[in-house]
């Protein structure tokens, strides 16, 4: 009876197991939410005296209060974090610099304001723009008051480090592929904890019928037991009678020690249960789903499909090779001397005045174009 029991058990959790697999694959390129995961319908409770547990219930219990998944989808958000930084590479970016100095020296007072915003705009192809507006305001208590202001734009393009779409665009493709790693991951957690609670759920069930089983055994052989003691009573085959009552106590003695092993065994089920459930170890809780296995034909030319559609080991392999192929191109490109374009222009305004009203004004213009060369050696 045990081994059929056994046998029973195996093949519905590999039933299960082939189930959850075509479930969740079928959902393998859909986003994953940051949100806690659960089931639809009322809310589990497991308050009261020896609760009972269905599968479904068990399964709703493990996707909202299992810790494994529940770190899962807190994780996800820094994740969806630092691919939304990387994906704003490519967009135009703002910062503003801006310095105030007030010094003294042999009693004269100086006070010196700067203000410089500057607009950067790198291409997919390696290109860099920056537009920047210099202004700087000096006012001194002797030689009077003079303001320098200016618009710069500059241009450079490398040729050999850091060009091509292939090279400037790896660390966004990264990204992107550790998004898709992340995403992967998740659905191995949830796809390996649902299949654990499966598992122990059953487990607990096949120890209940254990139990069972062991109780019963136990009280046909005391009622064995008390039919001999009845018949010695009654004076019938005295003899025979006092060798059936040492059987039967040997008996007896063996099924409530089988008994107490099926007790230690059921206890020790329900607390790996509920600890993938989340709940507290004191709960008493029973299970009541019945063993109900089917049997699934899969042939190997179909499952090999599936997995390789659908496995989140094999799929990560392969996006892991992948990455490592781009980590590859960029450290080649490292390896390359820094030669870049550098083209731009730039217009100085200067204005002084003394605290006598004489005021003086001068504006130039400036455009230049050339290369820039960057050659380490001795850089490992």
């Amino acid at each position: 009876m045990e081994i059929i029991k056994n046998r029973v058990m195996t093949r519905f959790s590999t039933t299960c197991a082939c189930c959850l697999l075509l479930l969740t694959g079928s959902a393998a390129t859909a986003a994953l939410d940051t949100v806690r995961p659960g089931m639809p319908g009322e809310p589990v409770s497991l308050n009261g005296k020896d609760p009972v547990l269905s599968l479904r219930d068990a399964v709703f219990l493990g996707l909202t209060d299992n810790s494994a998944i529940r770190s899962a989808y807190i994780g996800r958000a820094t994740q969806k974090a630092e691919l939304r930084t990387m994906e704003s590479r490519f967009a135009p970016k703002l910062a503003l610099n801006s310095r105030h100095v007030a010094s003294q020296n042999q009693g004269e007072h100086v006070s010196q304001t700067e203000f410089s915003p500057t607009a950067t705009l790198q291409s997919e192809y390696g290109t860099r723009f920056s537009l920047s507006w210099n202004n700087q305001i000096i006012q001194d208590e002797r030689g009077g008051y003079t303001r320098n202001d200016g618009t710069s734009f500059t241009v450079t393009q490398p040729l050999l480090r850091g060009a091509g779409r292939d090279v400037v665009t790896a660390p966004l493709r990264l990204a992107q592929l550790a998004e898709q790693i992340n995403r992967l991951n998740l659905k191995s957690t949830v796809s390996n904890t649902v299949t654990q609670i499966i598992s122990a759920y059953h487990e607990v069930l096949r120890m209940q019928a254990r139990l069972r089983f062991a109780r019963e055994a136990q009280t046909r052989v005391r009622r064995l037991l008390d039919d001999s003691l009845h018949m010695i009573a009654a004076g019938l085959d005295t003899d025979r009678g006092e060798i059936d009552i040492e059987r039967a106590e040997a008996a007896l003695a063996d099924r409530e020690l089988d008994v107490e092993e099926a007790g230690v065994r059921l206890d020790a089920s329900r607390l790996g249960l509920l600890r993938l459930l989340g709940q507290e170890p004191e709960i008493n809780v029973r299970v009541v789903d019945a063993l109900d296995a089917h049997h699934t034909r899969v042939g190997l030319a179909k499952a090999q499909v599936a997995a390789r559609e659908q496995q989140p080991e094999y799929l990560t392999r392969r996006l892991a090779s992948e990455r490592a192929a781009i980590e590859l191109a960029v450290a080649r490109d490292q390896q390359q001397w820094d030669v870049s374009l550098v083209g731009g222009a730039s217009q100085v305004r200067n204005r002084s005045q003394t605290w006598d009203g004489t005021s003086q004004s001068n504006q130039s213009w400036e455009n230049y174009a050339g290369v820039k060369v960057d050659i380490p050696f001795g850089d490992t």
